[in-house]
């Protein structure tokens, strides 16, 4: 079927670890940032702002991702 899959509600790094192990091709949850007002998600798009609290920011380098998103 050619289909991309992606997991939404990502919260832990055991739970992208597993993912990962099983091949999913994006993640998308708490453990990569939390809900943010409109201006304040503006913001971090314009690279005005750093994003509140991101747990994969601090792993970023480890895990090859960025804020917000992870491609697996």
């Amino acid at each position: 079927m050619n289909l991309s899959v992606v997991a939404e509600g990502v919260e832990t790094r055991e739970q992208l670890e597993r993912l990962r192990e099983i091949g999913c091709d994006y993640v998308q949850g708490y453990y990569f940032a939390k809900p943010l007002p409109c201006r304040d998600f503006e913001a971090l798009l314009q690279g005005e702002a750093p994003a509140p609290g991101l747990e994969a920011d601090r792993e970023r380098d480890r895990d090859g991702c960025l804020p917000g998103r992870c491609w697996l």
